[in-house]
């Protein structure tokens, strides 16, 4: 909503909870930007191929919700947006714990929901193999806010079109 009050033309919104998008619509409607908004219900990664082509890709508080990083950040990649903005927890002990307690009670009461710390040097690594550069890293003693530019290819070995490898098959 704050890149649609700055200017962007139009926004997708892509949430696998009902309730979030729901909220979602409600806050862009409060806003007046709720017709310049399209949502969609369910998991971006099985949803790429639907969704449209976007300057700006967005993924706050995502990759601390799905466990395969590599397919997450290949869908946000896929068209090759100009920017990639990230929201997520820093790889820090006292998160990793955090995630162990959260996980643990959430499988005592059977409930699916997990939460995931991906490590910064490999989420680096995975969008700088893509032909992304890191411009801003900075955020909040919990959450990690990083920004990355896509660096056009000069050559004729490009990855453009090429999905991310697993970090253990690129450490092979």
């Amino acid at each position: 909503l704050a890149l649609l009050e700055a200017g962007a033309s139009r926004a997708v919104d892509v949430d696998a909870s009902r309730e979030y998008l729901a909220a979602a619509r409600e806050e862009a409607h409060r806003r007046g930007l709720d017709q310049r908004v399209d949502y969609r219900y369910g998991d971006v990664v099985e949803l790429k191929d639907e969704l449209p082509q976007a300057d700006i890709v967005v993924l706050d508080s995502v990759i601390c919700c799905y466990p395969y990083l590599p397919a997450l950040l290949n869908a946000a990649i896929e068209r090759r947006p100009r920017l990639i903005a990230l929201t997520y927890p820093r790889d820090t002990w006292w998160m990793r714990t955090f995630m162990r307690v959260y996980n643990a009670t959430h499988a005592l009461a059977r409930s699916p929901a997990r939460y995931f710390i991906h490590r910064h040097p490999v989420v680096r690594g995975l969008l700088a193999e893509a032909g992304y550069a890191e411009i801003y890293n900075g955020g909040l003693p919990v959450w990690r806010v990083a920004v990355y530019r896509r660096v056009e290819q000069t050559s004729s070995d490009t990855i453009r079109g090429r999905p991310l490898k697993p970090a253990a098959e690129r450490q092979r």
